[in-house]
């Protein structure tokens, strides 16, 4: 009874200021959802469609499972008879605090506190982000390996858990397979971690395998049905092409990818506004020294992770798969924080024991995060959203 006490002491107060975050990060994601543009964008109307029809069905989405983690719910709400816009874009939204909280999560293992916190802000109130997690598609699915390998660490960080961590990280990646395209980053992480894989299967218990293969076989249920009765529909799983692109074109892909990211956004109204690049000034100088950073330590294990992860999603993008250029957001970001990481070592070995230049650095810092902050918050809530060609490429709903 004292340690319970004395873990509610201790406790109290860092739980308040988690629930603080947690809801500043709800308020962000869900704020004006369904009003802040007047209708809805060509790539959201199949599913309001389903909404509004209530044509859906559990049979038609074991018939046809791809992105699964995005029709569940979309068939929840169906159930409920709730068909309004501001409930479709929550299940991106929801989404997106996953991708948020994962984040976290995986640079708090990396680096401090203060950091984790800094860095999530910054991709909190990245346009891209925005733009990625509060529309109403599948396409903020592809951020969610981020929470896959949050998961893998998780698994690291609690043996006192026994084995239910890697129970849980087995029902992650059954779930991301229905991603199309995932299938190929899935199958490359494994191949990677082979033998740590076969390491926690012979730690865990009877119980844990058979909870593990009992949710794992639930979840494959569908596509299992699938292989069974018409392997050919299949392929849309693995997100490639109809046909191997000619050099050239897959080259200009390649190209086109760090074009969009750091010089020229895409020209779609829809997810966009001007021809601003993707990323903010004060998040791309934090990328480059991050690379750096990372050339300087490249025989850690995250930056072979991260380095083997943009090559092999960039391959995956540029070959014309359905995986979209949001998989690579959250990493990009990760490779940010480390970069600010860099910079502040950099201002603290030049002053080692000088209280006021360590003050003054984190306020410096601080400062510009939120600046930056501030810039993409009023990019995405002010000047898309009045946009004219914003305004004019949703249709208004009835």
């Amino acid at each position: 009874m004292k340690r319970l006490y004395f873990l509610l002491d201790v406790a109290w107060k860092p739980a308040v200021a988690y629930v603080i975050l947690l809801g500043f990060v709800f308020a962000v994601l869900f704020y004006k959802l369904g009003s802040l543009v007047p209708g809805v964008a060509t790539t959201e109307q199949p599913f309001h469609m389903h909404l509004l029809a209530k044509d859906l069905g559990l049979r038609s989405i074991i018939e046809n499972p791809f992105f699964l983690p995005f029709l569940l719910p979309l068939y929840i709400l169906e159930k409920l008879n709730i068909d309004s816009i501001t409930a479709l874009r929550g299940i991106s939204a929801l989404i997106g605090v996953f991708v948020v909280v994962s984040f976290y999560y995986l640079v708090r293992q990396w680096y401090t506190r203060r950091l984790a916190l800094l860095g999530s802000a910054l991709l909190l109130s990245s346009s891209w982000f925005l733009h990625t997690a509060r529309l109403a598609t599948p396409d903020v699915l592809y951020m969610l390996p981020i929470v896959l390998l949050a998961c893998g660490l998780w698994l690291k960080a609690n043996r006192q858990l026994g084995n239910w961590p890697f129970v849980a990280l087995t029902v992650v990646t059954a779930t991301l397979i229905y991603v199309p395209g995932l299938i190929w980053i899935l199958a490359a992480g494994a191949f990677w971690q082979r033998k740590r894989i076969s390491q926690e299967f012979r730690r865990t218990t009877t119980l844990q395998t058979i909870v593990a293969v009992a949710l794992t076989l639930l979840i494959l249920s569908p596509l299992i049905r699938l292989a069974i009765l018409n392997p050919a529909q299949l392929l849309p799983l693995l997100g490639l092409p109809n046909a191997v692109p000619e050099l050239g074109v897959f080259l200009r892909e390649v190209v086109s990818i760090p074009v969009n990211i750091f010089f020229r956004g895409p020209d779609d109204p829809t997810r966009w506004v001007g021809n601003n690049p993707l990323l903010d000034v004060f998040t791309t100088a934090l990328f480059v020294a991050g690379c750096y950073s990372y050339l300087q330590y490249r025989k850690l294990e995250r930056v072979k992770l991260l380095t083997g992860f943009f090559i092999f999603s960039t391959v995956l993008i540029a070959a014309g798969s359905i995986i979209s250029v949001s998989i690579l957001l959250p990493f990009i970001y990760i490779i940010a924080v480390s970069g600010l990481a860099y910079l502040m070592q950099q201002w603290f070995d030049v002053f080692p024991r000088n209280p006021f230049a360590k003050s003054l650095a984190l306020t410096i810092v601080t400062l510009t995060v939120g600046l930056s902050c501030a810039y993409n918050l009023t990019h995405y809530f002010v000047a898309w959203a009045n946009a004219p060609e914003t305004r004019s490429s949703f249709q208004r709903l009835r």
